[in-house]
């Protein structure tokens, strides 16, 4: 009689319950989704494991989708050659079973993604996959690199496979929100949908000039050096000219070093402020035409969980009112954070060691303004079953099971002066997100995920 008295008198976040989502890549997971007794087999598996949510990638890098779109082109296997049926509806399926088995069905897009440099495939590229896009110059919508003394097309970034688009593209950016309500209009029954790739390549892109002229406008005056009053490079003797011909390894281990070397300009911090604002105001016109469509999608974001150095990709995944001390932010970089714009966040703590103090740090950033969900990597653990069960453990959290939001036991002037410190062995209290199944596959490792989440 107590216990339920102490329940029902907690805060409503206080009663959330921690979600454990399975990511379904849509390229490694292509053959073991095109049959409905492969789907349904999984579902189950999942279900007994004690998954709660299935996240289905439904956009892929290359552009294309996994469903019949009047929009975007349709992905075929990308090894195999298995050819789906064309009535085959994997979303529909995947979304009646989770519900049959009691769990949530959600789906994901990369958003900015145009195609894979390596394979030369995806909408950015000569072929069929650009047949529904009629009448538009795709290879336009592509970032432009600004690399040393060079702005190229990111096509030409041989040693990279994200071939991006510009986020600030008003047609990239309207041909990205009509795939999406028309996804939405598509599947009334889904749960939720998270958006990958929300962002932009580097720290390099986007230099095409219209990103300029935007800029410019966004600043109120012109740029009188460009690109320099953005940044430069330190002037180091070259290796390698960028005209030579290299490994990808090498024209990667050049570039990622050279990266070290950037000379921020007079310029720098209002071009990451404004970056910034390009990828907010975009999640604010995708979140209304979500939620016109349907207003119970729960609208979510993935992004890496290391804030310190995530405006390379243009991103602030902070709460708003979250106090920046870092030299590169402005006054308003701090406004162009998004986490009140979210129903579900999910962090990558992509290491091999995960630590209650890398919890607290994403915890402090979003002041509770949407429960964090911490994402683990499978594949990292290869071979380390044990690493993979004591680092789900930690995201877990010591209370795992009994429905509890730590968010709820702050102090709350701290939350409001920008203060907020997690607790040690607090978790994530948005739950756990899982990537990949195909991992779990691969390793057989059926048994250590039904372990560690057996205390649910």
């Amino acid at each position: 009689m107590f216990a339920a008295v102490l329940f029902f008198t907690m805060p409503l976040n206080a009663q959330r319950i921690r979600h454990v989502y399975m990511w379904m890549d849509c390229e490694a997971n292509y053959d073991r989704l095109s049959s409905a007794d492969s789907v349904c087999y999984y579902i189950d598996k999942l279900k007994n494991a004690g998954v709660t949510d299935v996240v289905l990638d439904v956009k892929s890098i290359m552009g294309t989708v996994v469903y019949n779109s009047n929009i975007a082109p349709y992905m075929d296997s990308p090894v195999s050659g298995i050819r789906r049926a064309p009535d085959y509806d994997l979303v529909a399926l995947v979304i009646k079973e989770c519900h049959r088995a009691g769990m949530g069905a959600f789906a994901s897009m990369n958003i900015f993604a145009g195609g894979h440099n390596y394979f030369r495939s995806g909408i950015l590229f000569a072929g069929e996959e650009n047949s529904k896009i009629e009448n538009r110059d795709v290879s336009a919508w592509q970032s432009q690199v600004y690399w040393r003394d060079k702005i190229f097309p990111i096509s030409e970034m041989y040693w990279n496979y994200n071939a991006m688009l510009n986020p600030a593209d008003p047609q990239v950016q309207d041909y990205e929100l009509s795939i999406i309500k028309e996804f939405v209009g598509k599947y009334k029954a889904l749960d939720g949908l998270i958006f990958d790739r929300m962002r932009y390549d580097d720290i390099t892109s986007d230099f095409s000039n219209l990103s300029r002229i935007q800029f410019e406008k966004y600043i109120g005056h012109l740029v009188k050096n460009w690109p320099q009053d953005i940044f430069n490079w330190k002037d180091a003797p070259l290796a390698d000219s960028l005209e030579t011909i290299m490994s990808r390894e090498r024209a990667d281990s050049m570039y990622n070093a050279d990266k070290q070397n950037i000379v921020p300009g007079p310029l720098y911090g209002k071009w990451l402020e404004w970056r910034a604002h390009v990828i907010k105001e975009f999640l604010s016109r995708a979140r209304k035409d979500v939620k016109r469509i349907n207003p119970n999608l729960l609208v979510g974001v993935y992004t890496g969980a290391w804030y310190d150095s995530y405006y390379n990709v243009g991103v602030n995944w902070a709460s708003e009112r979250y106090i920046l001390k870092y030299p590169w932010a402005t006054a308003k970089y701090g406004k162009q954070g998004y986490a009140e714009l979210l129903d579900v966040y999910m962090s990558g703590f992509y290491y091999e060691n995960i630590s209650d103090g890398n919890i607290a740090a994403v915890k402090d950033v979003l002041l509770g303004a949407v429960p964090l969900t911490g994402s683990i990597c499978v594949s990292i653990y290869s071979g380390n079953v044990n690493g993979f069960i004591n680092n789900m453990k930690v995201l877990l959290g010591d209370s795992y099971g009994n429905g509890i939001n730590e968010v709820s036991g702050v102090n709350s002037a701290k939350v409001a002066n920008g203060e907020y410190v997690g607790e040690s062995g607090a978790g994530c209290d948005g739950g756990v997100m899982i990537f990949d199944l195909s991992h779990i596959v691969r390793y057989g490792w059926w048994k250590p995920l039904k372990k560690v989440l057996s205390t649910r």
